[in-house]
This record gives C-alpha cells, sequence and structure tokens, in this order.
C-alpha cells in the first residue's frame, strides 16, 4: 500500500492511505451533525446542509441550504473547532464557510459568492480558499 500526502485547506494535513482518508472525509460530512438548542428543544443538523457561519461578537448565525437561518449564543471559535472539517474554511475572522457551496471568488473585491450571499474574504486567507477551489 502506498502512503500519500494529502494537503487540505486551514493547513490540515493528512498522511495515510490516500482511498480511505477520502471515503473518511466524505463519510464523516455526510454523517457529522452539530446539536443546536432551540428554545427547550435541541436540533440535530448534518454538516453538510451548512452553507456557512457568520459571527456577530458573541453570537453566530448558521445559514442552512433549505434557507433557514439558525442564531446561536455561541461563538464562531466554538462552531469552527466542533466542526473539524477541511471542507469548512474561515474566510474571514466574522465567517466560517462551506467549500462545497462556493459559486463565485470575486479577486478583485476579495469575496465570496455562497448561494447568492456575498461574503467578505481577509486578503491573507484568499491565497488558501482560491489553492483549494482549484
Amino acid at each position: 500500500m502506498q502512503i500519500q500526502h494529502i494537503n487540505l485547506p486551514n493547513h490540515i494535513s493528512l498522511t495515510s492511505a490516500p482511498q480511505k482518508d477520502i471515503t473518511n472525509l466524505v463519510l464523516n460530512y455526510d454523517h457529522q451533525r452539530l446539536t443546536i438548542k432551540e428554545g427547550v428543544s435541541y436540533t440535530l443538523i448534518p454538516i453538510s446542509q451548512i452553507i456557512f457561519i457568520s459571527a456577530d461578537s458573541n453570537y453566530s448565525t448558521l445559514y442552512l441550504v433549505n434557507g433557514k437561518k439558525i442564531m446561536t449564543s455561541k461563538t464562531l471559535k466554538v462552531w469552527e473547532d466542533k466542526i473539524n472539517h477541511p471542507f469548512f474554511i474561515r474566510c474571514h475572522r466574522s465567517y466560517l464557510v462551506n467549500v462545497k457551496y462556493i459559486d463565485h471568488i470575486y479577486k478583485k473585491n476579495n469575496s465570496i459568492d455562497i448561494m447568492n450571499h456575498i461574503i467578505p474574504m481577509s486578503r491573507d486567507r484568499k491565497k488558501a480558499i482560491v489553492h483549494w477551489i482549484k
């Protein structure tokens, strides 16, 4: 079995058998779920359904594929640590995006179009995002 080094976004790297790692990444992406408290109940959301997460101080809003927005009292850093998946990139101090939903990257004005949401992209993270998309 040949060992291959795979570079992933957010400076994550894996060293292992390539097919097994790719399969595990996809399975993890499709099956990993977040538990979100909404009032007196909890909702389980697959991370594959999250388009992006925006932050506003100590609150975050999750934007889902079905158009639903969920505001939480957790910081973006908490969500970034909980998700901890290479398909999610911190493109700006206030945004964590799912690269699977990126439609366009606008290099001139440092922004990303994700399902008709224009999201700012910091200059220092632009290179990693463009590299991931290529």
